[in-house]
């Protein structure tokens, strides 16, 4: 320990003026020290609040009043993630490093190098949350102004990055090595990291896939049978695809599974000029007949169906190689030739009325069109109202729409074989237009394969699952 003889160390000019007095006024050395040491600390803590003071008063209330008053939204979206709050804040804690040399001179350098140790690790911390920040603003400035396509997945990516240089950084500050020796170490120990980061590492390469392909969006419709998806992207993060059902569920499908899955993506539909429906009507075969010129005539004079007579005659004797019509063929040209004109109906895409093999259920009558319209409630409506129209007119033809038997249909036939006054009824076509039969639910088949040549089931856009609820 020192004597009162021996001579002061140099040290800062306020705490080697204080240590003076307090040498002249007989405190022992012990004592002298410790009073000086804390000053220097209460010193230093003064020159930060002051700073920090500067700081969150002075420039955040400047800069906030800069943000709110500006027409641009970039700086309001930093504002809300206090990047600006944790840039300032940078600023005390840098003249904290800056000042230690200086405030502290003439004390024990390993007291002095561990306190710039803990500051740089403080700082580096407050740095990764000043990067954050930024990457957080970012990602709300892009997906403000386009819906294309979502960075959130490199967003994700650029944070763990960072997190990872953070941490390499300050792992290097307190063990005082090189970092380049420490990435090094980190790639010796690559598998570990790849064991443990699978799920990152898959859905990291798998969203750059989906970007870089322009495979999904946010606010597509996709449907991802896998994992019972069938409704609207809502965020697409680095692992995972988050999807709003049609019935408001939601359901997290990992990113990697729609890269090594299957999915449909619905957007080139409703980007298109057209959506694609196909309906059936299920004829009863014994209703089919072969007409005459004159009921022919009668057929296309019916108020119903005159205003389409000239086009539904033009297009049955076209396709007609038979000496003699059926009221099943001028029937078929008729629906052609409404559903072609049909305001709701594109004439540009592919349109076909067609017969499907003949089944226990009758004759199977086709319509493969598309709408106009893609929005679902909409094209809902015009495809019910071209089928309403279709199946209402099937008896002006003297066609009957089949359907299995029903309680009443077996109920009306046993009251008239009861009956002593009315003898076999054989079945005849109806000569007025009336209520159809309906076929299998209502008189047509449910959603039905779009590929030509196709009877199975399909979904003609993203609609409520035929089992749903």
């Amino acid at each position: 320990m020192r004597t009162m003889k021996e001579p002061l160390t140099s040290k800062f000019w306020f705490i080697q003026r204080l240590e003076e007095l307090l040498r002249h006024a007989g405190m022992s050395q012990a004592l002298s020290d410790l009073l000086t040491f804390l000053t220097a600390c209460v010193f230093l803590a003064v020159i930060v609040w002051l700073l920090n003071l500067l700081a969150t008063r002075v420039a955040l209330k400047y800069i906030k009043h800069a943000a709110t008053r500006t027409r641009t939204k970039w700086d309001d979206y930093l504002y809300q993630h206090h990047f600006f709050h944790r840039t300032v804040r940078l600023v005390p804690a840098i003249g904290v490093l800056l000042l230690i040399n200086v405030i502290f001179t003439g004390y024990d350098t390993r007291f002095i190098e561990a306190a710039r140790v803990i500051t740089k690790c403080v700082i580096i911390a407050m740095a990764i949350g000043v990067v954050i920040s930024f990457l957080d603003a970012s990602n709300d400035i892009y997906e403000s102004s386009t819906r294309e396509k979502s960075i959130k997945g490199f967003v994700q990516t650029a944070k763990i990055l960072v997190y990872i240089i953070g941490i390499v950084g300050m792992i290097s500050i307190l063990l005082n090595e090189d970092p380049s020796k420490l990435f090094v170490g980190l790639g010796a120990s690559a598998a570990v990291f790849t064991l443990v980061f699978r799920d990152t590492i898959l859905g990291f390469v798998a969203s750059i896939q989906l970007t870089a392909q322009d495979m999904i969006r946010r606010g597509d419709w996709i449907v991802v049978p896998a994992h019972d998806a069938n409704g609207t992207v809502l965020e697409v993060t680095l692992t995972t695809v988050k999807v709003l059902n049609w019935n408001n569920t939601t359901t997290m499908v990992p990113i990697y599974s729609m890269v090594s899955g299957s999915f449909t993506n619905w957007r080139s539909m409703e980007e298109g000029t057209g959506r694609q429906f196909v309906r059936q009507l299920y004829i009863d075969s014994n209703s089919m007949n072969i007409l005459t010129d004159e009921q022919v005539g009668e057929i296309a004079a019916d108020r119903l169906v005159a205003p389409k007579a000239d086009v539904m005659m033009k297009l049955f004797q076209q396709i007609n190689t038979s000496n003699f019509a059926t009221n099943l063929g001028l029937y078929r040209s008729y629906v052609e030739a409404y559903v072609t004109t049909h305001p709701n109906v594109n004439p540009d895409m592919l349109l076909i009325i067609r017969y499907l093999p003949h089944t226990d259920n009758g004759i199977i009558l086709q319509i493969y069109a598309f709408t106009k319209t893609t929005a679902w409630v909409l094209y809902e409506k015009e495809v019910a109202d071209i089928m309403e129209h279709v199946m209402a007119l099937a008896p002006v033809f003297g066609l009957r729409l089949f359907q299995v038997p029903s309680g009443t249909d077996i109920r009306t036939l046993e009251n008239r074989n009861l009956s002593p006054a009315e003898g076999p009824v054989a079945p005849a076509a109806p000569s007025s237009p009336a209520v159809p039969h309906s076929a299998p639910s209502s008189g047509m088949s449910g959603q039905t394969s779009g590929t030509p040549g196709s009877a199975a089931k399909e979904t003609i856009g993203p609609d409520v699952p035929a089992s749903g609820s």
